[in-house]
């Protein structure tokens, strides 16, 4: 398994700078699945080192968005969304429906988990596949019977 670094998106957004029109840059990086003390943070990256708890946020993003079938916040844009961080709020649980069947309870506590407030708390990246393991065996039994 491999945990990638959501990072690169800071890299590349400031690569970026002068090409991108000023309005849109609110935040360089993928605001959806960052974790929310980076946000808060005036000079990211610089003042900041970052963790595997950072990714382990981003990786409960991507989690909800492979079970949802769609991006976090997927509704909304991205202003919104960081007033929306920055006041605490965070994503609901998903109305149950065909899309989002795949999202059980003990995968929601998982994500959960993952979107932690604090940092200290969020799952280790063993943990995080550890827990992924025990899906995909789930999976297999429901698909052999």
């Amino acid at each position: 398994a491999c945990l990638m670094d959501f990072g690169l998106s800071t890299v590349l957004g400031r690569l970026l700078d002068d090409s991108v029109n000023e309005d849109s840059k609110i935040w360089h990086g993928a605001i959806r699945w960052t974790a929310p003390e980076l946000l808060t943070t005036h000079n990211y990256p610089t003042d900041l080192k970052l963790t595997t708890k950072h990714n382990i946020y981003s990786f409960g993003r991507v989690m909800f968005h492979v079970l949802s079938l769609v991006i976090p916040w997927h509704d909304i844009d991205d202003y919104i969304i960081f007033q929306k961080i920055l006041c605490g709020e965070d994503i609901l649980h998903p109305e149950t429906s065909d899309a989002t069947s795949n999202i059980t309870d003990t995968c929601w506590d998982q994500i959960e988990q993952c979107w932690s407030v604090d940092p200290s708390t969020r799952p280790s990246a063993l943990m995080a596949l550890d827990f992924i393991k025990s899906e995909l065996e789930v999976l297999k039994q429901d698909v052999s019977t």
